[in-house]
């Protein structure tokens, strides 16, 4: 099996700000563009007779600049994000539970002392604490996605990613397969239930090794 290096990903949930601010801020940063675009569309189509392409210099260089900056702006502002928020991983995680994508199920291990706690589609954790996830997959290509952590990493084959999640607030959330992985693909969910530390210390114990 190959772990690879520098694929880590860690999430706040529910929602990451940092990446959400990426994300709020482009999308409003496109309305705006557009709108200011179709306005100067209209109006010059409207005109009568047609007015001449300006030939004035500063309005053409701001026309390209303006765009440019701006592009280059949001470039770097999402790299520090990717950079300190989504690849960054902590000093010591607090638990550690890998995850390989089967058609068309989630199976989620848990270790123990005396064999792995195994889960089908049902991923618990404690709210607060930082969970290292081992990912892969035993035949295709799956997509693990938790929109509201703003997640999403493929499960490769023969391949280990890394991630790691420190969810915020108690609550239920979806695991969605992101990839077309087959003709049952619309059914690979599973649910991501977050609790108090003492709640999934119960739930944990609960469990027996191999089921």
């Amino acid at each position: 099996m190959n772990v690879l290096p520098g694929l880590i990903q860690s999430a706040n949930a529910t929602p990451n700000p940092s990446v959400s601010g990426t994300l709020w801020t482009i999308v409003g940063l496109s309305i705006a563009a557009f709108a200011v675009v179709e306005v100067l569309v209209v109006r010059q189509a409207l005109r009568h007779p047609p007015a001449q392409p300006s030939r004035r210099r500063a309005i053409e260089i701001a026309w390209l600049a303006t765009p440019a900056v701006i592009l280059l702006a949001l470039v770097v502002w999402s790299g520090v994000v990717l950079g300190s928020d989504v690849r960054s991983a902590p000093a010591k995680p607090d638990l550690t539970i890998a995850i390989d994508g089967r058609m068309f199920v989630w199976n989620i291990h848990y270790p123990g002392p005396t064999g792995d706690k195994l889960t089908l589609n049902q991923l618990h954790l404690p709210v607060g604490k930082v969970a290292r996830i081992d990912l892969t997959s035993d035949d295709v290509v799956h997509g693990f996605w938790i929109p509201q952590f703003r997640v999403k990493q493929k499960a490769t084959p023969g391949q280990t990613v890394t991630l790691y999640l420190q969810p915020m607030q108690t609550g239920d959330f979806n695991i969605v397969c992101a990839e077309l992985c087959g003709n049952s693909h619309y059914a690979m969910r599973g649910f991501v239930h977050v609790e108090s530390q003492e709640d999934f210390d119960r739930w944990l114990a609960s469990q027996e090794p191999g089921t």
